[in-house]
């Protein structure tokens, strides 16, 4: 049998087949963009976010991002009165974010038992392509998780945030960026109750669009239109029925067994935003015992996720743990970054819209 060395390097005695498979098996590095379009398949939100990925060198300041505060009395204009002019004086001081890097890491274990107990090189590889396979589906469904809600506890900074603590008021984040939102009101994102807005009485798809209306009155314009919009698959379904026999066609096509089907998820676009079921977006009871959900709409131009350079999607070395008392080799997978934005006033949520 060939043997399996896990220290500094991994070698393979064997067949150069047999190596190249092995290392390609054991690589440490991921690519960003190609996991994005494998996540795409798990969550719209994580592939657009990631998709959109920078990645700058990982420091202990991660990032510290410039914000001014989006309100009316700040930077007011000069005028003149009399031929008389008062300096301004409101003009205020540039509050800094601070976002820090979050990580993710994954355990693989192979045991010594389970390398003696295969009799051929291809099983020893097999046995750690499943472990590395396993480790990295379960940390890319936690990330898409991650990014597509908020990290479950608004008191850390260094986890792994996500949409619902970008456009929020402080139910999910009270603290993001380093910021207070209860103190600094202006950090907080608009949100618009969908019951206000004739959830009920009116097709959904009009609430959506009196919410677009209604956030583009608010801001006046200044930020534009939000780019796309996230919502659970029941509001999703909800917002399509709404539409009227002569606004839509559902057909149903018969297909070979042949047939190969995509991936890809189809929208919904109301007022030019399309709108997207996310998987990890759930919907819940309101307090007249309604099933509602929230449709989250993000600005890209104001919302990014930065990788860690030297830990986005990197594997460590595979360490033996003999010193533990364990015959076995470890390797532990990593992921690096954060989503942050200098601009939460820039994305807004309908709540409580009607779904199914």
């Amino acid at each position: 049998m060939a043997t399996l060395n896990f220290n500094a390097v991994n070698t393979w005695q064997g067949r150069d087949a047999d190596l190249q498979r092995f290392l390609n098996t054991t690589r440490r590095n991921f690519i960003a963009y190609a996991v994005a379009q494998n996540l795409g398949r798990l969550s719209p939100v994580a592939k657009v976010l990631l998709d959109r990925a920078d990645s700058r060198p990982f420091q202990p300041a991660w990032i510290i991002q410039p914000v001014v505060p989006d309100a009316t009395n700040y930077n007011e204009p000069q005028y003149l009165t009399n031929d008389q002019f008062t300096i301004n004086s409101t003009d205020p001081t540039v509050i800094n974010a601070q976002f820090e890097a979050s990580l993710m890491a994954q355990t693989i274990r192979v045991g010594m038992t389970e390398l003696v107990s295969n009799q051929s090189p291809n099983a020893v590889i097999d046995q750690v392509l499943l472990k590395t396979s396993q480790a990295t589906l379960k940390t890319m469904l936690e990330l898409s998780e991650r990014l597509a809600t908020d990290d479950g506890n608004a008191t850390v900074n260094q986890k792994f945030q996500g949409m619902r603590d970008v456009v929020d008021t402080g139910f999910f984040c009270g603290n993001f960026g380093q910021i207070d939102r209860a103190t600094n009101t202006w950090w907080n994102s608009y949100v618009f109750d969908a019951t206000t807005l004739g959830a009920g009485t009116v097709p959904e798809f009009r609430v959506v669009q009196r919410a677009i209306v209604e956030y583009l009155e608010a801001t006046g314009g200044s930020f534009g239109m939000p780019n796309i919009a996230f919502c659970p698959f029941g509001t999703f379904q909800k917002i399509a029925e709404s539409f009227q026999a002569l606004e839509q066609y559902i057909v149903g096509d018969i297909s070979s067994i042949s047939q190969v089907r995509e991936y890809e998820t189809k929208g919904i676009i109301v007022n030019g935003i399309p709108i997207f079921p996310e998987p990890n977006l759930s919907t819940y009871t309101d307090a007249n015992n309604r099933t509602v959900g929230d449709i989250y709409f993000l600005n890209l131009e104001n919302v990014q996720f930065t990788f860690s350079e030297p830990f986005s999607f990197y594997m460590s070395e595979w360490k033996d743990e003999f010193i533990n008392g364990r015959l076995s080799w470890m390797s532990v997978m990593l992921v690096g970054g954060n989503i942050w934005s200098d601009r939460p006033r820039a994305h807004f949520m309908l709540k409580g819209v009607p779904s199914v």
